[in-house]
Order: structure tokens, then sequence, then C-alpha cells
């Protein structure tokens, strides 16, 4: 995570203001140190797009979850402008 946070800051010539990225718990903890060595103090935002899908992955099979899930799916995609 290092990497790609320092490569984009060299071609940016400044941090990012956002990432967007589903629920990776790794992701998260660097997210998480970089904000506490105070390197980023932007946002991170869940994308409920890819959590969905890798749940929908994970419930194959299961028909009525599956229907539940893309309800629950277009309720958040309408909220999306929320973030």
């Amino acid at each position: 995570m290092y990497r790609v946070f320092q490569f984009f800051v060299q071609l940016h010539n400044r941090p990012p203001q956002t990432f967007v990225t589903d629920e990776q718990q790794t992701i998260i903890s660097a997210l998480e140190e970089l904000k506490a060595k105070e390197f980023w103090n932007g946002t991170h935002v869940f994308d409920p797009w890819h959590a969905l899908k890798n749940i929908r992955k994970k419930l194959r099979g299961e028909e009525q979850t599956k229907r539940d899930m893309m309800r629950t799916f277009r309720t958040l995609a309408m909220t999306r402008s929320a973030y």
C-alpha cells in the first residue's frame, strides 16, 4: 500500500483525497495506519457494489437470499450520491 501511495504522490504532487474500496481488512488497516502517521487525511468510502458482488459469490444457490440482496443493492445504489 505504501508503494502505491508514494507513487500516487510522486505523480500528482499530492495525496489522494478519497479511496473507494470494498471491505478488505488489509486496505482498511493500511489506510488507518496512513492516517495515524499523518501521511493522509482523506476519506475512505466503501463501494457497496463490490461488497455485494463478493457476498453474491458466497451465497451461490440461495435464490431468496439473492433477491433480498439485489433489493438491498438497489437501495444502496440510490443513496450512492450521498458519498
